[in-house]
């Protein structure tokens, strides 16, 4: 018997093995082959999940589930919160319209008033019927629709039929590949973060000189839409990682990833207003007038602290040591500067960019100075109530104006 196999016998060796084998197949389960696309990720889930519904569907005696695999198609998306929130939706509707097109086939027989008059009505209660706030539901209108065609039974059976498929769907989203967004944001954050600090750099290098600052304002005017957009993609995030049993961790790591992508965006609005001043800054002219060179040492070392500013920021350090260093170099270039409106903007801009950096706080975070005013006032507010006595109310004199005399 060879050593390994002598390994093998041991159970503690033995649960080691396993565990390995089935920590490897849930890493197989929650990543995706490198090698495909996201389109075909999305294929190969809905036709597994198809061919599992219709397998599901024979096991409990329908002999052919079409609805249940036409469900999967229409509802599954690749996370499992947007399958349910859509099979939810789609079930609600689905059941209002049968509901209200068995009772008007009973009553009210088929006509076009009928007709007319059910679409009306089921679009109505579809708009109330709304799970997730994109779009009309139209199911409800579409359900009666067919239920005037073809009858109550039918009716019934494709509604179990359509459960059936959306808890497949639901079932394969959260289970087999489901997205894993944090990975690209991040990859996305670290290009954004490295663009913002190019554009301050940059910009401060151009200012005052014969280059293309057309050009470069355009350049930043698109990283800061670029920027806008990572911030949008936050809320689809948050929703491809609720119900995800893969990566349901990470969304610790996608709150600091928003605190860093809304900081970026934000500082954007400043650094887009110091590529247009540093374009409208005047050129330098042959007899000296506006000579940058002497004070764009200066210029250069605020920008640089500035950078560094956004590092400890980013990086969740204390910052106000660049930013002190910052705000002394814009002083100097200040001084030193070109006599132009333009320029002492700029400088503006710039200081404006160092307070930015330094007082920005995420959205939910509350600077605990004003906590602690708003809790004194609070505090205040509530003895003076207690200690108040009420008066009587002082009426009010209605004094006319006197007339001038004509």
């Amino acid at each position: 018997m060879s050593a390994h196999d002598r390994l093998l016998n041991r159970p503690a060796a033995r649960a080691r093995l396993i565990r390995s084998r089935l920590r490897h197949l849930a890493w197989r389960l929650a990543e995706p082959p490198p090698f495909l696309p996201s389109l075909a990720v999305q294929s190969l889930k809905v036709a597994l999940a198809s061919g599992l519904v219709w397998y599901v569907g024979q096991a409990l005696h329908s002999p052919r589930p079409f609805a249940a695999v036409l469900a999967v198609i229409i509802l599954m998306q690749g996370h499992a919160y947007g399958s349910l929130l859509n099979a939810l939706e789609f079930l609600l509707g689905m059941v209002a319209g049968v509901i209200l097109g068995i009772l008007a086939v009973r009553l009210l027989g088929v006509s076009p008033t009928v007709i007319a008059g059910v679409i009306f009505v089921s679009m109505l209660i579809g708009g109330r019927l709304k799970v997730s706030p994109q779009g009309l539901n139209n199911q409800a209108a579409v359900s009666a629709l067919l239920v005037l065609a073809s009858g109550d039974v039918q009716s019934v059976e494709r509604l179990w039929e359509t459960a059936l498929g959306g808890a497949v769907g639901v079932v394969v989203a959260a289970l087999l590949w489901p997205p894993n967004p944090v990975h690209g944001l991040r990859e996305e954050q670290r290009e954004i973060r490295r663009a913002l600090e190019e554009d301050v750099r940059r910009t401060l290098e151009l200012a005052g000189s014969d280059a293309d600052l057309e050009a470069n304002r355009r350049r930043v005017r698109s990283n800061a839409e670029r920027a806008d957009a990572l911030v949008a993609t936050i809320g689809p995030a948050e929703e491809a990682l609720r119900w995800n049993p893969w990566h349901a961790r990470q969304v610790h790591d996608l709150s600091g990833l928003e605190d860093r992508l809304r900081l970026i965006a934000y500082l954007y609005r400043t650094v887009r207003a110091l590529a247009r001043q540093a374009a409208e800054a005047p050129r330098p002219s042959p007899d000296g007038e506006h000579d940058w060179e002497p004070s764009r040492p200066h210029l250069l070392a605020a920008g640089e602290a500035a950078c560094e500013a956004i590092e400890c920021r980013l990086e969740g350090h204390d910052p106000r040591d660049a930013v002190a260093r910052g705000r002394r170099e814009v002083s100097r270039f200040t001084v030193r500067g070109p006599r132009d409106r333009h320029a002492l903007a700029l400088a503006a801009v710039l200081d404006d960019l160092l307070t930015d950096i330094e007082s920005w706080r995420p959205p939910k975070q509350v600077d605990p100075e004003r906590r602690f005013a708003a809790r004194l006032r609070r505090v205040g507010r509530r003895l003076g109530e207690r200690g108040s006595t009420r008066l009587p109310a002082v009426p009010r004199l209605h004094l006319r104006r006197p007339q001038r005399a004509r």
